[in-house]
């Protein structure tokens, strides 16, 4: 799939961000293990998400769509 262009729009928008925010929770849950402070990523996941979370919260409010392409 690398290297792959594609687009979201419409229903598929808001189902887009209903599974991102499931999969964050999954993670943030699976993630309540102690964890060595040493090996943790500085950036959550989350945090990483926010940007493509609120792309597609604008997209939807707009009645737009995400599209992205390779460089």
């Amino acid at each position: 799939m690398e290297g792959a262009e594609g687009s979201i729009s419409g229903d598929a928008i808001s189902e887009a961000i209903a599974s991102l925010e499931k999969a964050l929770e999954n993670q943030m849950e699976d993630s309540e293990e102690p964890v060595d402070e040493e090996k943790q990523d500085p950036v959550s996941l989350g945090d990483r998400a926010a940007p493509l979370r609120e792309m597609l919260r604008l997209a939807l409010q707009s009645n737009s769509y995400v599209m992205w392409r390779p460089e």
